[in-house]
């Protein structure tokens, strides 16, 4: 696992596997982890696969960019500008660039100075 979000990845898997067979299989008086031992079993082993597909996806990712040209890199890096989240979140602070600063003007007119004006 090379970054934070790999690690996160898998960690967040394996705990909803956990709670999910604690919700199914566990009873009020013993968790389900103690009383049935597969299940840390079926933990470790999940766990152990998710690596070896998050290190993978790694070398894949490591793979493709060693092989795309320096125009398919520009593009790639474009795409990842433009991604669905980035515009969600750019929406939700609702963000302008820097370019239409100039636009903005506050409603703070009581003192007769305009802001970024």
């Amino acid at each position: 696992m090379r970054n934070f979000t790999s690690f996160l990845r898998v960690t967040s898997i394996v705990a909803l596997a956990a709670l999910v067979a604690e919700f199914f299989l566990g009873s009020w008086e013993k968790p389900a982890i103690i009383t049935y031992p597969e299940i840390p079993v079926f933990l470790v082993f999940l766990t152990i696969v998710l690596i070896i597909v998050e290190i993978m996806l790694g070398s894949l990712k490591t793979l493709a960019e060693a092989i795309m040209t320096e125009e398919q890199r520009q593009k790639h890096k474009e795409a990842a500008k433009n991604a669905w989240y980035r515009r969600f979140y750019a929406k939700m602070l609702d963000q302008k660039p820097i370019e239409k600063e100039s636009e903005i003007i506050l409603d703070h007119d009581y003192d007769g100075i305009k802001e970024l004006g």
